[in-house]
């Protein structure tokens, strides 16, 4: 008798399966980076405005009724790794370096605790900069750091600041004048807003009035031929 072949093919495949997993052990335990396990991305953007504080928050699967000590260590690796998979330009932070003994420990019965990698302050020079973290040994607790959650790149960046206008004005204009002046000499300039025009009322619309009696820029819609929707 033929065995059909979608039998003999499940047959294959369970024998296949079954001879994989007898190579692997039951992992009972494994020490981890959350924020390797909390995103679908191998990277997280931190401010660093004055420095960064970024709190590193290290899981057990499970606690142990034991204290787990473990090694926090760079890799400057994991920022290639990172730059190679999203053609990034990412730049080590050469002149950082941690302490020698940087390390977390997480008490019995706990199950997370946290190392506060601290960043000084640095001038970027509008370069951007990250930071690989990885679990080292464990020195202590009957524990192994998990695989494929074991390491994280921190990305640094900054916090873009710019003067902005100060919008102001009643319910038919609007100023958007600076408190102070900002001593700017130039020809030529852009101007771009986004305008709703479903939201207005009525036609005759005044939605950007500015500058001085020399140069005045006044911008409207309507008080023109139908259907009043002009841009003067």
């Amino acid at each position: 008798m033929k065995i059909p072949y979608y039998i003999f093919y499940f047959m294959l495949t369970c024998l296949i399966s079954a001879c994989s997993n007898a190579d692997y052990a039951v992992i009972d335990n494994a020490v981890y980076i959350n924020d390797a396990s909390a995103t679908t991305d191998i990277a997280m953007a931190i401010s660093m405005d004055r420095g960064a504080e970024i709190p590193i928050l290290v899981r057990l699967a499970k606690p142990i009724q034991e204290d787990v000590e473990v090694e926090i260590k760079l890799s400057a690796d994991l920022v290639d790794e990172y730059n190679r998979r999203t053609e990034g330009t990412f730049l080590r932070l050469t002149d950082f370096a941690l302490p020698p003994d940087a390390k977390v420990t997480i008490p019995a019965g706990n199950i997370s605790a946290t190392y506060t990698l601290h960043i000084p302050d640095f001038e970027t020079n509008g370069e951007r900069y990250a930071v690989g973290v990885k679990l080292g040994n464990v020195l202590r607790g009957n524990v192994q750091p998990s695989q494929s959650q074991s390491s994280f790149v921190y990305l640094l960046t900054r916090t873009l600041r710019v003067s902005v206008p100060i919008l102001s004005g009643g319910p038919t204009r609007i100023d958007a004048l600076p408190r102070t002046p900002w001593g700017i000499i130039t020809n030529q300039w852009s101007l771009e807003f986004w305008a709703n025009m479903s939201a207005f009322s009525i036609n005759n619309q005044a939605v950007f009035n500015t500058g001085s009696e020399d140069h005045e820029i006044y911008i409207r819609f309507g008080d023109a031929n139908r259907p009043f929707n002009y841009l003067q």
